[in-house]
């Protein structure tokens, strides 16, 4: 208590913060002289030293002060309610004859002991009348637990009877009576210790001061709470003189070096442009060669895929399915580079829905049978998920990365079987995600040891070398790493060369009550169509290459679709407005009308009793190209190359009517 007056009155804490400044000025001095010989700390640091060491003394003042005002503006306030309150409880009821079990000094006692509790920062309240012309005499005290201890014990936590005379009287308690509000910040010292007072008078029903109240804050509170203020201005001009100085001593010693840094800095920055520029180039370039590959795919996959329902002999079955199959592997690689692509610029999200994991293994079983039963091996399915379950997520990306990893399996399996397990872990009581867990196990070579860290790189050494002996690109397992990271999940791998490998995978999901109860196929090889369909209905095909205008009519012809064929947007608006169609296939990149204006003045001309679905049909797979067809007015989107299924499952999703009476 001592040291914390002793501080104020003498104000040692500037004397203090003043010492340490020019400790710091000199030290830093000393350190320039040590490690640049002939360098000397410049003269603006010592005048910027001066000045914040005299701002910092106004500044300290100046908390001070607020300090202490804004405590007694608290005080004064709680005076303010707290007389009212007494007088509203009937504190004028209370004469010195009143037993000390009356209710109503009780309750005043309790709102005290309440006010107290509320606002543990006040140590006592009380209530007081004039006693003589020198004295005043307490009348209703709160009864304070000084050492917070749950117990009113000793002399000082006792309560103070009706009528003590008050010997250490002052004149802000006399002032009272005039009706003045008084806060007296001279330290008061009697038998309950030293405070600082807020004083305020009660008045009674006629206007009249009838007596006063009293709230005691301790003076050691008092003090620490203005010394903290003050102390936190000198800390923090302390902070900035040692920033500054510590700003000086580095511009000195390191003079020298700033042309190069600079330099230096120059030329990350033209590096990073530089990678940048390469990085949006790389993108751009995949976007168009996506595209420009993706188009003459379409003919080459459609055509055989259109040719492999024909009749033909053994070999050239073959042929045509060597020419599927060559064409599946292309297009699943420019998946594969587009989506770690992606995946690298942080642009591929994930969608979340409901669907079925007992489906979902099963089909990827369904679809991986046909390849392990031309290399004669067992492929089995060992889920154990329940019919009811459902979760949320993105069934693609999950289909994505176990048909990568059964397909990798089955490459590498050249005798014996490939597992494909499922399990289901319930969610515990924390977040309420369970989790997917899926296995692959095979009994093909295995992987060494040596080759196990870097499995899941790029172009690592284990998948560049067996990948390329089994028409593999080597980035199968890193989109599957990557894709899981984005799924917050982990795989792992357990491997023994010679003896096959195991991967498990685990996914964190949410479950569901609704389940998608059907995914569409990405095989190419279409299923089995009759020769002769029903008629369903006139269809339209706009596209600028007549390679591709050929194959959709072909497609839809054996869809049960009459086709009109347009190459440019103009022509297809006019097509629309002379017929009635059930479908139009829109391709989007056309030189002059494109497919988005086209679509745009196709709805503009429509009647509002028919609306003809608009399919886009295009190759660009960028991010937001679906959601401007559908902001164009288009139902649906199809990339480039379209399979037969794709074909098919849009054509009964959008034809609903032609489709109902298609046996």
């Amino acid at each position: 208590m001592s040291l914390l007056i002793s501080i104020l009155h003498y104000r040692l804490d500037c004397i203090a913060f003043t010492a340490i400044a020019l400790f710091g000025v000199l030290l830093c001095r000393s350190t320039i002289q040590q490690r640049r010989p002939g360098c000397t700390l410049p003269l603006g640091a010592w005048w910027f030293t001066v000045v914040i060491v005299l701002l910092g003394g106004v500044i300290a003042e100046w908390a001070g002060h607020s300090r202490s005002m804004a405590l007694q503006k608290t005080c004064s306030s709680l005076g303010s309610t707290y007389a009212l309150e007494l007088e509203k409880l009937g504190h004028s009821q209370v004469s010195l004859e009143t037993p000390p079990t009356d209710p109503t000094y009780l309750a005043l006692i309790e709102a005290e002991k309440n006010w107290l509790r509320v606002n543990p920062f006040i140590s006592d309240i009380y209530t007081f009348r004039r006693h003589d012309a020198r004295h005043v005499a307490f009348i209703v005290d709160s009864e304070t637990d000084y050492n917070r201890d749950g117990i009113y014990d000793g002399p000082r936590e006792q309560r103070t009877p009706i009528g003590e005379v008050y010997d250490e009287t002052t004149q802000d308690f006399l002032d009272v009576f005039e009706g003045k509000s008084t806060f007296d910040t001279t330290f008061q010292a009697d038998r309950w210790g030293l405070w600082v007072s807020s004083l305020t008078p009660i008045f009674d029903d006629q206007g009249r001061v009838e007596g006063g109240v009293g709230i005691d804050y301790p003076a050691t509170t008092w003090l620490l709470s203005i010394v903290t203020s003050r102390a936190l201005v000198y800390v923090g001009f302390l902070v900035l003189i040692a920033i500054f100085l510590f700003r000086e001593v580095l511009f000195t010693l390191l003079r020298a070096e700033i042309v190069h840094r600079k330099t230096a800095e120059h030329e990350l920055h033209h590096a990073v442009s530089a990678a940048e520029t390469a990085n949006h180039a790389k993108s751009e370039f995949l976007a168009a060669m996506s595209h420009e590959i993706r188009t003459p795919l379409t003919a080459v996959l459609g055509f055989a895929s259109v040719l492999s329902e024909t009749t033909l002999d053994a070999t050239q079955r073959r042929y045509v399915e060597t020419i599927i199959s060559a064409g599946d592997r292309l297009v699943g690689l420019l998946n594969d580079i587009l989506d770690l692509n992606k995946i690298d610029e942080g642009k591929l999200t994930l969608e979340r829905f409901a669907w079925s994991p007992v489906l979902l293994i099963n089909e990827v079983a369904d679809l991986m049978i046909p390849s392990a039963m031309e290399k004669g091996l067992h492929l089995r399915c060992d889920q154990q998920f329940s019919d009811a379950l459902a979760v949320e997520g993105d069934p693609g990306r999950v289909r994505q990365i176990l048909i990568n990893l059964v397909n990798n399996a089955v490459k590498f399996t050249d005798r014996g079987e490939v597992t494909l397990r499922g399990r289901w872990l319930p969610p515990d009581s924390l977040d309420g995600h369970g989790t997917l867990i899926f296995e692959v196990q095979d009994t093909g070579a295995g992987i060494s040891s040596d080759k196990l860290p870097g499995l899941f790189n790029q172009f690592s050494g284990q998948q560049n070398g067996q990948s390329r002996r089994y028409n593999g690109a080597g980035l199968g397992l890193t989109i599957c790493k990557r894709l899981i990271d984005l799924m917050q999940g982990t795989i792992t791998v357990e491997s023994l060369f010679g003896f096959g490998s195991h991967f498990i995978v685990t996914l964190p999901c949410h479950p569901t009550q609704a389940a998608a109860t059907a995914f569409v196929s990405s095989s190419s090889r279409p299923p089995s169509i009759g020769s002769s369909p029903p008629m369903r209905g006139r269809a339209m095909v706009v596209d600028d290459h007549s390679v591709n205008r050929e194959l959709l009519k072909i497609m839809l012809r054996r869809q049960g679709f009459l086709t009109d064929l347009a190459a440019t947007g103009d022509e297809a608006v006019a097509l629309a407005a002379a017929n009635t169609y059930s479908v139009i296939f829109m391709d989007l990149e056309m030189p002059g009308t494109d497919g988005f204006n086209a679509t745009r003045k196709i709805r503009s001309a429509e009647s509002s009793s028919h609306r003809t679905p608009i399919i886009a049909v295009t190759a660009n797979t960028t991010k937001g190209t679906r959601e401007k067809c559908l902001a164009a007015g288009m139902d649906e989107y199809l990339t480039k190359p379209v399979y037969l299924p794709a074909l098919k499952s849009t054509l009964d999703a959008m034809t609903p009517a032609q489709v109902s009476h298609d046996g």
